[in-house]
């Protein structure tokens, strides 16, 4: 499907990924019409194939982006340094989430229900 933008244009829109050469893991990704990026992603990460850090570049707007995980190799946060992507997870002992927020505040009580 065409954006209708570009929809009597002879020019089409272009996606270009870049992956590790070793392994199966998308390190870049471009998107393009005609010959101007329209937006750009980068991702750094790490052996366990989890994004750490990331940046990225929509029409002039830019930023960094960041991922932390615990010890059982959860997302725990995901932090935009434009703050409008923001989100944070908790999870019990045996991994199922139990809270998640837009933002960087946990909620005070619990507002996911895991399957059973």
């Amino acid at each position: 499907m065409h954006h209708p933008r570009f929809k009597n244009s002879p020019e089409q829109h272009r996606l270009t990924n870049g992956w590790e050469p070793q392994r199966d893991v998308l390190t870049d990704k471009t998107n393009s019409h005609g010959s101007a990026d329209v937006s750009q992603f980068h991702y750094e990460v790490k052996a366990l194939v989890q994004r750490t850090s990331g940046f990225r570049s929509h029409v002039g707007v830019s930023n960094s982006l960041a991922w932390f995980y615990d010890g059982f190799g959860q997302l725990t946060q995901a932090d935009d340094a434009n703050d409008t992507g923001d989100r944070v997870y908790q999870y019990d002992a045996i991994g199922n989430r139990k809270k998640s927020a837009d933002g960087l505040t946990l909620p005070g009580a619990d507002n996911y229900v895991s399957n059973t």
